[in-house]
């Protein structure tokens, strides 16, 4: 399964209040032929052309691609009805002109299971109320493919959407009771103490295979964050000879942007929030007389970025990519 993450609306349609979940979900049939790839490509044009409001779903999927097209603490315009738009994440099942019934019944279970997976991450019951259908908020024969497919009425088709994203929810359960019976592996990194020099140090996210939480201290252009384990880091300390007053940092923040810089430390903690950017610089005067402070980053999807210094950007904005780990290091001038 290839998952594309393109938040490409930008809030155009609005959004609920920051930390607010939605009230359930929408499941849509696209009434068309392409691929979530290719919806990427085409809704990407018709946000350019300025037609972003002729309409888009939160996600578009089939059997072989999950593609998340605005991030959903956002509207989108998808049930042609405020409150379907505002209070409900919008899922496309793809394809349902062009394939077969075998192939278009794997891309509504691809698009169950993402559904499950929402729906657990927000807590929401599964029901009539919360799995609901376009045609409840407008008038469409949206999704026709599943209304044929399914016993051509509201609550028919409502009932076997709960019934297959119930599956995947009981699957999750299993797994993550089995998960939760095995030990989190604690992430060690670097010393407790402050080192000489310039030392650096990361909070990074926990799950149910890793313990993180705020790590130890490296020394000048060691790693300090995560690489290969997809754990996002939320919160940079640098300081010098253990003193955070030579050193400046601006961390870019999920939903937050630019904090702003702070000596010492910047970041987020306990907000399950990722950091996306940094820029880091000298506010020492004689410090900076004799270096220049360099850095890269680790960034989802990407890997290592080029090295910048003094102040430049290292990470992505806008592209909604968790920032692992950094590396710092002075160049004398």
């Amino acid at each position: 399964m290839k998952i594309i993450n393109e938040s490409i609306f930008k809030g155009i349609a609005g959004g609920r209040n920051i930390g607010s979940r939605p009230k359930g979900v929408v499941i849509h049939n696209d009434g068309g032929s392409m691929t979530p790839s290719q919806y990427v490509i085409w809704l990407k044009q018709r946000y350019k052309n300025g037609e972003s409001s002729k309409g888009f779903a939160h996600y578009y999927g089939n059997r072989d691609e999950m593609a998340r097209v605005e991030d959903t603490y956002n509207a989108a315009w998808h049930t042609a009805n405020y409150e379907g738009n505002q209070n409900y994440v919008g899922y496309e099942v793809c394809q349902s002109f062009s394939a077969t019934d075998e192939e278009f019944l794997a891309n509504e279970q691809a698009v169950f299971k993402q559904v499950a997976e929402d729906m657990i991450f927000w807590g929401l019951d599964i029901n009539r109320n919360t799995v609901r259908l376009h045609r409840e908020f407008s008038s469409t024969d949206c999704p026709h493919r599943s209304w044929v497919l399914h016993g051509k009425s509201v609550n028919a088709v409502k009932d076997y959407f709960i019934e297959q994203i119930m599956k995947y929810v009981v699957a999750a359960s299993t797994n993550n009771n089995t998960q939760n019976k095995l030990v989190q592996e604690v992430l060690s990194q670097g010393t407790k103490d402050k080192v000489d020099g310039l030392g650096y140090r990361m909070h990074v996210q926990s799950n149910n295979k890793y313990k993180g939480g705020t790590l130890g201290y490296v020394k000048e252009a060691a790693t300090a964050g995560t690489t290969g384990k997809a754990l996002r880091a939320e919160w940079l300390e640098v300081l010098y000879d253990g003193k955070g007053s030579p050193i400046e940092i601006n961390t870019h923040i999920q939903r937050k942007g630019w904090l702003g810089y702070r000596k010492g430390s910047q970041g987020t903690k306990g907000e399950s929030l990722r950091m996306e950017a940094v820029r880091i610089r000298i506010c020492d005067t004689e410090l900076a007389k004799k270096y220049s402070i360099h850095y890269r980053v680790h960034v989802q999807g990407i890997g290592w970025t080029g090295w910048v210094k003094d102040g430049e950007v290292a990470g992505t904005t806008g592209k909604s990519k968790r920032l692992e780990a950094v590396q710092i290091k002075l160049i004398k001038k």
